[in-house]
């Protein structure tokens, strides 16, 4: 096999051509942005991610109650999840969740461990596991604010794009 490629002038640089574009995808180069992306990068991408969910959904909720009071109004209610408190900005999430956050290739979760990400998954640009712990605020339904401990670790490509969906 080598043989074959030693004799080939085009087949040898399109073997060195894929192995360095496979290379450098399984360490994390954005081939779209021409670098790579830091932790740091990662971690504020996953954390706009949770802090627009939170305020999509407290818009929803405040869309649903100011209605005119209809059949369609109370059935909406009824599914309406609790109502967020949602952080300010990064700066205020990473105050009230110290130590939250980690960027890695295997996130271990309370309870058990998640599945590495693989060699062929990094080969096709996958970056990392984007590990964060931290509490969810939100108002019940009588109005008194409550915390809930939330732990995700979606996966993220090269290029900063979830790959799996948050909760």
């Amino acid at each position: 096999m080598i043989s074959c490629i030693k004799n080939n002038l085009i087949k040898l640089v399109l073997v060195v051509l894929l192995t360095v574009v496979l290379s450098l995808n399984y360490f994390g180069f954005c081939f779209g942005q021409n670098r790579f992306l830091s932790d740091e990068e990662k971690l504020n991408l996953v954390i706009n991610y949770i802090l627009l969910k939170e305020k999509s959904t407290l818009k929803e909720i405040q869309r649903v109650r100011a209605m005119n009071n209809s059949e369609y109004k109370r059935e909406r209610e009824k599914y309406l999840p609790a109502e967020p408190i949602p952080y300010r900005d990064i700066e205020e999430f990473f105050v009230l969740n110290p130590n939250c956050c980690q960027v890695t290739l295997n996130y271990i979760t309370t309870g058990y461990e998640a599945n590495p990400i693989s060699c062929w998954e990094r080969l096709t640009g996958w970056s990392a596991i984007v590990g964060i712990r931290y509490m969810s605020r939100y108002r019940d339904n009588k109005g008194i604010v409550q915390v809930k401990k939330i732990e995700i670790f979606p996966g993220i490509s090269n290029c900063g794009e979830l790959i799996w969906e948050l909760v």
